[in-house]
């Protein structure tokens, strides 16, 4: 139980994590947008005069669609484990306790409540609905319930590893707008005193590389990112469609006794909520409509 309780709070945390890292870079992003739009006014320059000037504003256009792109999966995500999850979870463990009669009642509810957490989440850890049915007819996809959970881990840190890459550029950019801007102040005095403005062509270089984000290399990175991110997205989007069209219970066949109806529910009961996560991650079709084998 404490393995699943780790399990758990892990992927709430790095849910948090990434979804802290997205809001605090679009901040960033959002002043040094500010910044390039005034140091490009300050010289006269454009995107059509002015190739660096271009790249910067590229870079900031494709970090946003990523981060948005990023964004969109983070808080469907996380709003689908906190409300159709773990608080649907609760009130079923609550109605469960509030009818046992035994202590064995009460760990048995509450194994179940973990079970069902886990599988829910996606985390690929505990057997499918219906194994402990004694039937060898039923197909659960205890296999794909654990591709579910590798991909969404490995999405999971692809998300943060791009933050990690756009915290390290965007802050190291900041550093670079106070320096540029106290300098173009100081410039600006030394004009209005009849001096030469800036000192050395280094100053001149400093702002003609805007902050650092005329960079072609970080520019490259993120591009690669957004695809990487897509690829990986449409991996998942493309194993809950599976799951979900696989109709692992035939309710003509599968037989009437009470194990077969629990099984038979807690199935629906899963797939009910993956249709509705795959319809919040994919609500235009964009991952769906992808070829298979994207980003493999």
């Amino acid at each position: 139980a404490l393995d699943k309780y780790k399990v758990v709070f892990s992927l709430l945390f790095r849910l948090r994590r990434a979804e802290y890292m997205l809001n605090h870079t679009w901040r960033q992003s959002a002043i040094l947008h500010h910044a390039l739009h005034t140091a490009a006014h300050f010289k006269g320059l454009n995107q059509s005069n002015s190739a660096e000037y271009a790249q910067a504003v590229a870079l900031l256009r494709n970090m946003s669609i990523t981060r948005q792109a990023m964004m969109h999966f983070i808080v469907n995500f996380k709003s689908y484990i906190m409300f159709e999850v773990i608080e649907g979870g609760w009130k079923q463990i609550k109605l469960e306790m509030d009818a046992a009669n035994t202590l064995d009642d009460m760990i048995a509810a509450h194994d179940r409540y973990l079970a069902k957490i886990t599988r829910k989440c996606l985390l690929g850890m505990d057997a499918a609905p219906g194994d402990d049915v004694n039937t060898s007819t039923i197909s659960t996809g205890n296999a794909n319930n654990n591709d579910l959970g590798l991909a969404l881990q490995d999405l999971l840190q692809t998300v943060i590893d791009f933050c990690v890459f756009q915290e390290a550029v965007l802050e190291e950019a900041l550093v670079q707008t106070d320096i540029v801007t106290e300098k173009r102040l100081h410039a600006q005095y030394r004009v209005n005193q009849g001096q030469w403005g800036f000192e050395s062509e280094n100053d001149i270089a400093e702002e003609r590389e805007f902050f650092g984000m005329a960079n072609l290399a970080h520019l490259e990175h993120v591009v690669q990112s957004n695809e990487v991110f897509n690829g990986k997205m449409f991996q998942l989007v493309h194993l809950l469609t599976e799951q979900i069209n696989s109709n692992p219970v035939d309710r003509f066949t599968a037989g009437t006794t009470d194990a077969w109806v629990d099984t038979a529910s807690a199935i629906d009961d899963d797939l009910d909520l993956q249709r509705f996560l795959t319809s919040q991650l994919d609500h235009n079709g964009f991952y769906s409509m992808q070829e298979v084998g994207h980003g493999q």
